[in-house]
């Protein structure tokens, strides 16, 4: 099919769904939240849309194709120890965290620095003008080496959030605050696994075997359908844009309207039940699996193209296009083209990434000397 074609058919597509978007909802179970301050779809897109997400939809350049229910999607297992677990795009710097430090590649003019560390890293997220990463300890990221930061936290990192003037940082022992109050402890209670703000001013929490939950920024109250009140006990993902709330768990898709809740699973579509991660950046939805890609538009999954056949771990919005990690590599999506950034650790000269310094932690300076990791020649 030509681009013209294919424009002018997803155009015409669009139009359509977008109407039937406007009024149609699956309700499919009950949750305990507060309904009066939220927006429905339909009352923003009747602000926004229009001609314009038509717009957005055709400059995604996503397969327009139905995605065959009886298609069979290959499962590519990640090949070495070389796993990049989440991204961070500032401006032509693509940021991605793997399982021994971090690598910076640029999508100017394509060069690529690494910071390795004998550390997984597990989180990065950018907070009043730094960019913060964290495994075992929490690290900003300055030039060409990696500080130690400040922040009293107990366990190792899983999630990193920007949230009003605080760093949100989550680990396996609880989710702690740190900003202009200082360092506060918020509950140790589960596991935090990622974290997303709503256009409320709340905050939701997925955490590991405990549920989903929302901190109105007094009590964390879980979020749950009746039908079966385990469902959201793994939570992979968290995204929120358009009124919408988006959960990727290991039972599957889920999207939330602030009044109902629709589940996604292999049944409608989806490659795998085990969603790793989400893009709601824009009117069309990218999901990750371990058993490839997809995109949800309109109630419709539709096949994305160079990603429906691998593992992705992680997605990062660009301007340039849509940044995935997968298991061969990390790859950008721009239309229907798939370039690879980088396959592996780039083999580039580097002194220790770690700049040794000491840092305050229960209000006594300590040396780090014995406690830093070297970088490995």
């Amino acid at each position: 099919m030509s681009k013209r074609s294919k424009k002018t058919q997803i155009r015409m597509a669009g139009v359509m769904g977008v109407t039937i978007l406007l009024f149609v909802s699956l309700i499919i179970g009950c949750s305990s939240d507060d309904n009066s301050n939220q927006k429905t779809l339909s009352q923003q897109a009747l602000d926004s849309v229009a001609s314009a997400v038509v717009d957005e939809v055709v400059d995604a350049a996503f397969a327009s194709a139905p995605v065959d229910e009886n298609a069979v999607f290959a499962v590519d297992e990640p090949e070495g120890s070389f796993i990049v677990t989440d991204m961070l795009a500032v401006d032509s710097l693509i940021y991605a965290i793997y399982n021994g430090g971090v690598i910076v590649y640029d999508l100017n003019d394509r060069s690529t620095m690494a910071f390795p560390v004998d550390e997984r890293f597990t989180a990065i997220t950018l907070h009043d003008g730094k960019i913060y990463v964290g495994g075992e300890n929490l690290y900003t990221i300055d030039d060409t080496i990696l500080n130690p930061a400040e922040g009293l936290f107990d366990g190792e990192i899983q999630s990193l959030y920007s949230w009003e003037y605080s760093l949100m940082i989550g680990t396996d022992m609880g989710l702690y605050s740190n900003g202009v109050f200082g360092n506060i402890t918020l509950t140790e209670e589960f596991q935090v696994t990622n974290m997303t703000a709503d256009e409320s001013g709340g905050l939701w929490v997925g955490s590991m075997g405990c549920g989903l939950f929302r901190w109105d920024g007094e009590r964390f109250n879980e979020r749950y359908l009746l039908r079966d009140t385990t469902i959201f006990e793994n939570v992979n993902s968290l995204e929120f844009n358009h009124g919408h709330l988006y959960v990727g768990t290991d039972n599957g898709f889920f999207i939330y309207n602030g009044g109902s809740w629709q589940q996604l699973t292999t049944i409608e579509g989806l490659p795998s039940n085990q969603v790793r991660d989400i893009d709601a950046s824009d009117w069309v939805i990218n999901i990750a699996t371990d058993n490839g890609a997809i995109s949800y538009f309109n109630g419709d999954f539709l096949l994305c193209g160079g990603l429906d056949d691998k593992a992705v771990n992680a997605f990062c919005p660009h301007s340039d296009g849509l940044i995935a990690a997968t298991s061969s590599g990390v790859v950008l999506k721009s239309g229907s083209d798939i370039t690879t950034l980088f396959e592996s650790v780039p083999e580039i000269e580097t002194e220790d990434a770690i700049e040794k310094e000491s840092i305050a932690v229960d209000d006594e300076i300590i040396p780090e000397e014995d406690e830093l990791v070297t970088v490995q020649e």
